[in-house]
């Protein structure tokens, strides 16, 4: 069986970006973890007295007209949490194709 120089340099430059994507999706992972009491703390907000009072003054215009106040857009929070149930199922999904890839 002969050697290729090509193939072993392809396959080195696989390894390498594979292990860099590892090292980023785990940071990112990290990060994400850190921010679920944050996320938990938004949805407790999106559905409480304070947000309705919150979304009263914006519609009645008492907020500094300065003040970013997407929060208070039903749109979208609820994009953010549709947006991150898209992402959770497309990593379910690569979870179990690299499992089955692996054993």
């Amino acid at each position: 069986m002969a050697y290729s120089l090509d193939r072993i340099e392809t396959m080195e430059h696989v390894l390498n970006s594979m292990q860099d994507n590892i090292e980023n999706l785990q940071a990112a992972l990290v990060n994400y973890k850190d921010k679920l009491p944050q996320y938990e703390a938004l949805l407790r907000y999106y559905g409480s007295s304070e947000y309705r009072d919150d979304l009263d003054a914006m519609e009645q215009n008492r907020l500094p007209s300065n003040l970013a106040c997407g929060v208070l857009t039903e749109d979208a929070v609820y994009n953010m949490i549709f947006e991150q149930k898209k992402l959770l199922e497309n990593l379910l999904e690569l979870s179990l194709k690299i499992t089955q890839l692996n054993y």
